[in-house]
């Protein structure tokens, strides 16, 4: 250490003093969750190797014949080309029907 930076009884803790380190262990109900968990992720990752999934092919159906009409509750605007200008427009109000 530098000279003089300290007073001598800061400067021997500093030196000579070996830390004590704590180990602090998690609960019993903790360890047994996170065990569970892993558990858990375990099986649903074998489950997906050995039962795969099956994939459903989505079907979109566009009716290109013109624009859609005002009194349609809901009706989208596909753009092929580009997702973010593809848009649904929903009209709840239509959705009642009259009394």
């Amino acid at each position: 250490m530098a000279d003089g930076l300290y007073d001598e009884a800061t400067e021997r803790r500093i030196d000579g003093a070996a830390r004590r380190r704590t180990v602090r262990r998690a609960p019993v109900g903790a360890r047994a969750a996170g065990a569970g968990a892993l558990l858990t992720a375990v099986a649903l990752g074998l489950q997906e190797v050995f039962d795969p999934r099956e994939h459903d092919e989505i079907i979109l159906e566009v009716d290109t014949s013109g624009e859609p009409a005002d009194d349609q509750p809901v009706s989208f605007h596909y753009d092929p080309l580009s997702v973010t200008r593809s848009r649904a427009h929903v009209r709840p109000w239509l959705l009642v029907a009259p009394a």
